[in-house]
């Protein structure tokens, strides 16, 4: 953290933690910042051309961006003057030119242009990374994060399998929001789309980031709950984290994607193409049964796919548990291979 201390019109001193990296930010945190940067910089630029006499203005908006991390703590125009009075056009032009590269740690201490570009910065070179270790550590309880291998001849990240359920968990919230994101709904603004990137987040934390010693419920109305209480459990989370949890799925089912192996998973049986009329009609007609199915429950039709082919049988108590607990990478590898028959 960087320390700065303030000073109120009063001559008090006020001091404030400014992050350096992504660990060192909410998620919540990031994602409201990020919200008000856009509505900050649409403003920007239906006022451009007169910016010059809006000057008071944007610094107010500028506040509202500064306000979701520090609003609590400090009250921006109680400052002394050089903060907001005494800001002339070359710092102005400093600042809208720190937006486009680096940031200058010595600069929070000039204004608080100098406190917003640290903030902006620092979510703007946040980036996902793949870890190595599995050990996670959050509210005084261990988590077993997911992590990668690597391949000693190649190189290459190789990822252990999560289970069915847990992948098919993730993979309902991702299609979810990507929906939501796409949608042409008005009633369907930034703040809806940030509100639910924050709950796909805490959704995946709650799926894929298993306390040490435990076990994701497979039994719907306890998973529900566990969820529920789990993503409330993980609403401090650092923006860090959040993303590095995205980008291993993400990584792990592109992994899927690239193994031939699962080449018919992916992808429908070319092969077996219908010759004639009836038979490309009855196969239209299947797959407009099949996206019926997919569109009301989603990537858990991929549960009933394994339960009829009998997968998985005897490895725990029901076929059910067997199949929500089995790995994710051996389920996509056998309906690849079903689907090549």
């Amino acid at each position: 953290m960087i320390k700065a201390t303030l000073l109120k019109t009063t001559g008090e001193k006020i001091a404030i933690d400014l992050p350096e990296n992504g660990t060192e930010l909410k998620l919540s945190q990031a994602l409201d910042f990020e919200l008000k940067c856009f509505d900050l910089f649409e403003w920007l630029k239906v006022n451009v051309d007169n910016f010059s006499q809006k000057k008071g203005e944007y610094l107010i908006r500028l506040v509202d961006c500064l306000n979701v991390v520090y609003g609590d703590i400090v009250d921006f125009f109680d400052l002394k003057g050089d903060y907001i009075n005494d800001i002339d056009n070359e710092k102005i032009n400093q600042h809208f030119e720190t937006l486009k590269g680096d940031y200058n740690k010595d600069e929070a201490f000039d204004s608080l242009m100098g406190i917003f570009n640290i903030l902006y910065m620092v979510i703007r070179t946040t980036k996902p990374e793949l870890r190595e270790l599995d050990h996670f550590v959050y509210k005084g309880k261990e988590f077993v994060f997911p992590k990668i291998l690597k391949d000693r001849l190649f190189n290459d990240p190789m990822f252990p399998s999560p289970s069915v359920k847990q992948s098919i968990e993730t993979l309902n919230v991702m299609s979810w929001l990507e929906d939501i994101k796409n949608s042409k709904d008005e009633k369907i603004t930034e703040q809806v789309k940030t509100d639910n990137i924050y709950h796909k987040y805490l959704t995946e934390l709650s799926v894929l980031l298993i306390e040490k010693g435990k076990k994701l419920p497979t039994e719907e109305a306890e998973f529900n709950m566990f969820i529920r209480e789990q993503r409330v459990f993980f609403e401090d989370i650092d923006f860090q984290t959040a993303l590095d949890v995205e980008f291993w799925f993400e990584n792990y089912y592109d992994s899927l994607r690239k193994d031939r192996e699962n080449y018919y998973y992916f992808n429908s049986n070319e092969k077996n193409t219908p010759k004639n009329g009836d038979e490309l009609t009855a196969l239209n007609r299947a797959k407009a049964v099949n996206d019926d199915i997919f569109k009301k429950i989603g990537y858990k039709s991929i549960i009933n796919r394994l339960l009829e082919l009998g997968a998985f049988r005897g490895r725990d108590k029901t076929d059910i548990e067997s199949v929500n607990n089995a790995p994710m990478t051996d389920a996509v590898k056998l309906i690849s291979i079903e689907n090549s028959q």
